[in-house]
């Protein structure tokens, strides 16, 4: 038998559908193994695995000894969260709080509409498995309320004999700032229902090796375990990666030959606070809805019969009839079903890079696939790390504390016989003080020794820099924030050695390696595809030219017409575009040219629109990142918008604010110009108050203006009377704060300085502003970055009829709409405020609704309330309001339409002037919300006695006989509204939140909601000090 010095290192990847086995062998090669995963246990699975690689070993190398460890990458638990199927789980909380997990953010995604096709997900822990603990820890770390460890332990009996839990999770509030209670939680849970559990050594999320141990106490580092171990097995210089499993589909990038690393993670629906390689994962693989390998997908001949992608991809001729070497036959006649649009969908779904900078790694279960092993490699060449958080004044000792401690873990988890050299690396994760996110910033040694003078200098210059890099533009004066301190310590042993193919002869592949041909459909049409042996052709320098397919046993390449394969020195498969392939990608369009490629390839527009609504989300990302108003940070009370240059809306919400702007702009706009406004009165309610300040952007490629990019965001205080400069007392505008005309913010790129100046003095969180300011400007030329290069991309006038088209669709299907569903007869509505803050009303919203001979929608407003001397009133923007009408009907029916401006000229306004909808100057609107709502209320009248209006609380459904709601019934403006979480209200506000939960009624037919809060401290104005006490409301 062979020593364990031989070093042949093994790894394992358990996908939702197969198990990856690989070898690396001490002469430098490999030894592969693929066996289908079966979901009772996967401990099969993985034994068959490795003794499927024994026997290969055994016969290759005469080898049958011991490996040193498996390592073990795992995508179980990022499909349990794709598929809500992990452990039956229950959750701990502070009591008063036993929503969080079923109210989360309380936001609906995607937009004003999106409740009309929205399934909230169910939550992670349902109520019924719920244990509210009596405790509470204050926003400073003082325990205010001890734990009642013996009603917590009554509680977990009930539940332990009621539900069954497997697992039990933990989350008080404020824990962050002292985990004494959660760690006495915890204590008692473990005591109470204590099991033996065993692991394996497993790669994390961040693309470490973890040990049995650190897995058992932090379980949630290997949620990204699968992805992460292909993201780091392709580390090297800039890279895509793209790995799709049966289950999920996964996105990283690799810059400078490292993986990027993130602290928060999102999978699903699901937010998680953990490193993580930055992985962008939907729920999109081989099925598109995952049919395992048991049954699998019904080409198994397993029984299956949900349809997947690996059906569509045999009958479309893209898989060979035998895979696994042999092993495994698929049966052609039941997977007739499928289609090539299957494969439209899911490539759709994945694509979104721009590969012409960075080189695409494919790998996973996906056809396209050059290395699938690669994602078991990562996990051998990964070496063991560990890694966790805290925080500290004492940066220096606090580091060498957590060096020393971990070093000590390391040497546990190697076990005292290992030998190995440790290399730390040190972090720290920053942000510009109120910023909701922070930036992780490396650290060599001799940096955390220098005195404190000159460590903030390095710091501050680092983190400015970084931040330049990512969001386009650092604040050099800004006061930083040291959120966490960590030490990362890594084994640094020599790296493994990929094993090196042999250099080919010639180019040529040589006959024997043809497999032979086979019928392929591509768009539409037959071709015939020659089928090659990836084993014969694995030599350095042998190219072959599509259609083709490159098979073995664990995966299949399909080089598409028009594109070439060649091998490189360690056996990846190199796709690439032919020249001539290459020439049609980069063809110069004239309008008509343009036109006629719309006509023969309709797709395109599709993805001009996908790409637009990404592009959006980058802005999103962007504003909520680096703002610093709680408003946007925290509520998302931000809103943009990309239109044409003539200003109609291809991407955004509230619709476009561009041609207010240009009905009233008479100056010059050039490149490099930058406006901003918040005057109401001026764009004719583009903006509805003045604490919404909008920046507007022009587009220009190749100096031709495109677009227009813009960026709205609610301001905490821009003046006024009152702080936050939204008052019910206020009498005029003069009262809500600085009004700013349509003015250039920068002209030809040079900023006006001093108009920041004057709107920052005039400001009570003048920093605030300031920072708020620069992110509405660097999320419109990020925006306008990106729309240039979609023009590179496409061409200009492929771009520009791409858009126009994308208008047209729009129109036409409203159009068919108001055909199908409206009739001639009036429709009427109207509703009421009651007052306006002072005791004077009601105030009266009046509607009217009739086709008109053009195939459209006219909607008049007479009949409404004249405007108030408070400020209830609100200036509805027309292109807002034909926006909603829109969102509200195509959404409805046509769910995850791209909403655009292309429909407006099919809807007339009519609002009369001096109306509490169309003001007067000075008319105070600060208050305008209510309005709003009732607005929105017009367009479900004509289907639901009543709307949700202005209500954050109360929302209507139907029922059906079952007891089941179907659905939301009325538009709302709150569910694209953030709730600002607990934390954070008591972090920066005087505030206690005790009770924050909904109850059931006395006769437990239906629920309300409870609230109980505290002013936690006082502001003693007499004394100029503030004093602390407790006043309930």
């Amino acid at each position: 038998m062979a020593a364990i010095t031989d070093e042949f290192r093994l790894g394992v990847d358990v996908g939702g559908t197969f198990t990856d086995i690989c070898v690396f062998t001490p002469h430098r090669g490999t030894v592969r193994a693929k066996v289908p995963t079966t979901t009772p246990s996967q401990t099969i699975e993985i034994r068959n695995g490795i003794a499927k690689v024994r026997q290969i070993l055994k016969q290759r190398y005469d080898w049958d000894g011991m490996f040193r460890f498996i390592h073990h990458g795992t995508m179980t638990a990022t499909n349990a969260v794709l598929e809500g199927k992990g452990a039956r789980t229950a959750l701990v909380v502070t009591a008063g709080h036993k929503d969080i997990l079923s109210v989360r953010r309380s936001q609906i995604p995607g937009g004003l509409g999106a409740w009309l096709y929205y399934t909230p997900p169910d939550p992670p822990v349902p109520l019924e498995r719920v244990v509210q603990c009596t405790e509470r820890m204050s926003v400073r770390g003082e325990p205010v309320v001890a734990v009642d460890g013996d009603a917590l332990r009554r509680d977990l009996s009930e539940l332990v004999k009621r539900e069954k839990p497997e697992a039990v999770a933990v989350s008080l509030l404020n824990s962050y700032s002292n985990p004494a209670h959660e760690e006495l939680v915890a204590k008692i849970i473990r005591e109470h229902l204590a099991s033996e559990t065993q692991a394996i050594r497993v790669l994390k999320s961040d693309g470490g090796l973890t040990s049995i141990g650190l897995v058992e106490k932090f379980p949630v580092n290997i949620l990204m375990s699968g992805p992460a171990a292909g993201a780091k097995g392709v580390a090297d210089a800039n890279l895509i990666t793209l790995d799709m499993g049966g289950t999920s589909t996964d996105c990283a990038l690799i810059w400078d030959g490292k993986p990027r690393i993130r602290r928060d993670t999102v999978v699903d629906t699901l937010s998680v606070r953990a490193p993580a390689v930055d992985i962008h994962t939907v729920g999109a693989g081989v099925g598109p809805e995952s049919a395992g390998a048991t049954p699998g997908p019904a080409c198994y001949g397993k029984g299956g019969t949900d349809v997947t992608v690996t059906d569509a991809n045999l009958i479309l001729g893209y898989l060979p009839q035998i895979l696994l070497g042999g092993e495994f036959a698929l049966d052609t006649g039941a997977a007739k079903q499928t289609a090539e649009s299957m494969i439209n969908i899911v490539n759709k779904i994945m694509y979104g890079y721009d590969s012409r900078d960075f080189a695409l790694v494919v790998f996973g279960e996906k056809l396209l696939s050059a290395w699938p092993i690669l994602c078991t490699q990562g996990d051998l060449i990964t070496k063991l790390s560990y890694k966790q958080d805290t925080s500290s004044e004492e940066l220096r000792h606090q580091l060498e504390r957590l060096e020393k401690h971990y070093e000590q873990t390391m040497k546990e988890s190697y076990g005292p016989d290992w030998p190995m050299l440790l290399v730390a690396t040190y972090e720290v994760d920053v942000r510009y003080k109120e910023q909701a996110f922070t930036i992780s910033i490396n650290l060599s040694r001799d940096k955390i020794h220098l005195d404190s003078q000159e460590w903030h200098r390095v710091l501050q210059e680092a983190f400015n820099t970084k931040h330049q890099q990512q969001f386009g533009y650092c604040l050099p004066d800004y006061e930083l924030e040291l959120m966490r301190i960590g030490v990362t310590l890594e084994d640094a042993s020599p790296d493994v050695e990929l094993p090196v193919v042999p250099k080919a002869e010639t180019s040529e592949p040589s006959p024997s390696a043809m497999v032979g041909t086979q019928i392929i459909i591509m768009e539409g049409q037959e071709q015939v595809a020659t089928v090659w042996n990836r084993e014969k052709i694995t030599f350095e320098g042998i190219r072959v030219e599509g259609p083709c397919i490159i098979t073995e046993m664990d995966s299949n390449t399909l080089i598409l017409p028009g594109y070439s394969s060649e091998i490189d020195h360690i056996g990846n498969i190199l796709i690439q575009p032919l020249a001539e392939q290459q020439q049609l990608l980069t063809i110069h369009h004239t309008p008509e040219t343009a036109a006629e490629l719309m006509r023969t390839n309709p797709l395109i527009p599709t993805l001009i629109s996908s790409s637009l609504a990404c592009i959006r989300g980058e802005m999103d990302k962007l504003m909520l990142r680096c703002s610093m108003s709680p408003a946007i940070r925290e509520q998302q009370d931000e809103f943009n918008v990309i239109t044409t240059a003539e200003g109609k809306m291809l991407v955004g919400q509230f619709g476009s604010f561009i041609t207010e702007f240009l009905g009233t702009w008479t100056g010059s706009i050039e490149e490099g110009d930058v406006f901003i406004t918040n005057d109401t009165y001026m764009v004719q309610g583009a903006v509805s108050h003045l604490n919404g300040v909008i920046i507007i952007l022009p587009i220009f490629h190749e100096h031709h203006l495109i677009g227009w990019a813009s960026q709205f965001g609610h301001l905490t205080d821009v003046g006024g009377m009152v702080p936050g400069s939204m008052s019910i007392n206020a009498t005029s505008i003069y009262d809500d704060g600085v009004q700013i005309p349509c003015i250039k913010l920068y002209s030809r790129g040079m900023i006006n300085s001093d108009l920041v100046d004057l709107l920052c003095r005039n400001s009570r969180q003048p920093a605030w502003y300031r920072s708020d300011l620069t992110a509405l400007v660097t999320a419109c030329r990020m925006a306008a970055t990106r729309i240039s290069e979609l023009a590179t991309r496409f061409g200009t006038e492929v771009y520009l009829v791409a858009c126009r088209e994308l208008l047209c669709r729009n129109r036409s299907g409203l159009a068919k709409i108001v055909e199908r569903q409206f009739d001639d007869k009036l429709g009427t509505f109207t509703d009421f405020v009651d007052d306006d803050g002072h005791g004077v009303g009601p105030w009266a919203v009046t509607c009217s609704m009739q086709n008109t001979s053009g195939g459209g929608l006219k909607f008049d407003w007479s009949g409404t309330s004249p405007q108030s001397e408070h400020s209830i009133n609100f200036y509805l923007l027309k292109t807002m309001f034909k926006m909603l009408v829109g969102y509200y009907l195509i959404a409805a029916a046509a769910p995850g339409t791209v909403i655009n401006d292309g429909f407006h000229d099919l809807i007339e306004v009519y609002i009369p002037e001096g109306t509490v909808l169309k003001l007067v100057r000075p008319a105070a609107i600060s208050c305008r919300t209510h309005f709003l709502g009732r607005t929105m209320d017009k367009n479900e009248a004509y289907v639901v006695a009543v709307g949700f209006s202005d209500s954050s609380y109360f929302f209507y459904s139907g029922y059906y006989p079952s007891g089941e709601c179907d659905g939301l019934d009325c538009y709302c403006l709150f569910p694209a509204i953030k709730l600002i979480p607990t934390e954070s209200i008591e972090l920066n506000y005087p505030l206690w939140i005790e009770v924050n939960e909904s109850i059931a009624d006395s006769v437990r037919e239906e629920i309300s909601l409870y609230d109980d809060w505290w002013f936690t401290k006082l502001r003693d104005s007499a004394r100029g000090r503030s004093c602390i006490g407790i006043l309930g409301v």
